[in-house]
């Protein structure tokens, strides 16, 4: 889990527990009210194109990440805990590779 006051920016760092070589896999980082919800934002990372929308594989082999996170996203949410989920998009390989949530707070 991670803490943004609800008018910062910020970017978070996460890996994936054990780690998981995540290089070259297509990955979509969803921002949601609560798992399984509709995304609130979705950053992508193509295999080949890092932080083109906000989500960097900064280190590939040990499957760690970096999400970039403007408050304009969610600017007219009340203070809440909202949800992610980073999902490996790969065609036949729709996986769930790792959830928490982001805090947000006064």
């Amino acid at each position: 889990s991670f803490s943004l006051v609800k008018t910062d920016d910020g970017s978070f760092t996460f890996g994936i527990q054990p780690p998981i070589n995540i290089t070259n896999m297509n990955l979509c980082f969803n921002l949601m009210q609560r798992f399984d919800a509709t995304p609130i934002v979705q950053f992508f990372a193509a295999s080949g194109y890092n932080a083109v929308s906000g989500l960097n594989v900064t280190n590939g082999p040990q499957g760690i990440v970096q999400a970039q996170y403007f408050h304009e996203y969610t600017s007219g949410l009340p203070y809440m805990n909202l949800a992610f989920t980073l999902v490996r998009t790969d065609s036949g390989h729709q996986t769930t590779l790792s959830e928490g949530y982001l805090i947000r707070t006064p």
